[in-house]
């Protein structure tokens, strides 16, 4: 063993037991599994914004001691965009006004997790646990960020029935797909088969935030009786925030295309999808040329 792999297993060790130290405050957070997430945003038709280690990585961005290998690379760090991530995480769910905020139900049960990705989530939690529990209120009730992040991270990998609870949220409704170009959300498998109609935004694969107030200006001329469903990193978390604020029924699915395209793959471990940009695959970082007629006659607007 090298003094590298000495010093990484030294590393590995400390923040498991960092993540030990802090289980008191861990168990006093009240997150909902993913299941009564979906269950929720049925019942109550309710807005969703996400958080993972990238809105949170992008939110302790303002504090010292960053650690630049955990700079995202699909979105530039962007001090009007912590701000507003770490605003909404403070001002937590609301059920006045239909939003339901999510962090990770795994920070709580790494457990389901497969052993890698407990690891990240572990070493997640404690760079970022002086955000977490400096803005999460232990008094409200969070969802599930992970209810659209539901296949490859995780052991079981049975999950039909619960693909099957998710698309309800759609089900024979006239939605908007608000996403990055080439992320292309539903083209070439039945995600989205259920959903009465389909028009897209097609905003920039990276950097999206750069075009904030275009983005929000053209969702906005939607029609509020459309679901509104985004796709669009960080910036999705302060989309649907707004969108919610405007009247609109707007959820952040993040990588759930991608997720339904592993689990019909049977894959184990992340892998590039044809014709999708998938940032977590460096093989995946492609563009290409969409053709398919259906799709394209989907696209009602391009932000460059």
């Amino acid at each position: 063993m090298t003094i590298s792999d000495i010093k990484v297993a030294l590393r590995m060790l400390l923040y498991r037991l960092q993540y030990l130290l802090l289980r008191e405050k861990r168990d006093a957070l009240n997150i909902l599994d993913a299941e009564t997430t979906v269950k929720q945003i049925l019942a109550d038709r309710c807005s969703v914004c996400r958080y993972g280690d990238g809105e949170l990585d992008m939110i302790t961005s303002l504090g010292e001691g960053y650690d630049g290998s955990r700079k995202s690379d699909f979105q530039n760090y962007d001090e009007r965009l912590a701000v507003r991530l770490k605003t909404i995480l403070e001002n937590g769910s609301d059920p006045q006004r239909k939003i339901l905020v999510c962090i990770p139900y795994v920070w709580k049960k790494p457990c389901l997790l497969v052993s890698k990705s407990a690891t990240f989530i572990k070493r997640s939690f404690v760079n970022n646990s002086r955000v977490i529990f400096g803005t999460v209120n232990t008094a409200s009730t969070y969802g599930d960020s992970y209810f659209t992040r539901f296949y490859i991270d995780f052991k079981d990998k049975n999950k039909g029935a619960y693909i099957r609870l998710c698309q309800r949220i759609w089900d024979g409704k006239d939605i908007c797909i608000i996403e990055g170009d080439q992320s292309r959300l539903g083209i070439g498998n039945d995600l989205f088969g259920n959903a009465a109609s389909i028009k897209r935004i097609l905003c920039p694969a990276v950097n999206a935030f750069s075009r904030y107030e275009q983005i929000l200006d053209t969702a906005k001329r939607v029609d509020k009786s459309r679901l509104i469903l985004i796709a669009l990193g960080q910036t999705a978390t302060v989309l649907a925030y707004d969108l919610a604020l405007d009247g609109y029924q707007a959820i952040d699915l993040g990588h759930i295309d991608i997720e339904y395209e592993w689990f019909l793959m049977k894959a184990t471990e992340k892998v590039p999808i044809s014709h999708k940009y998938v940032n977590e695959v460096k093989e995946g970082r492609t563009f290409t040329e969409e053709t398919d007629a259906a799709y394209l006659s989907q696209i009602i607007a391009r932000i460059k």
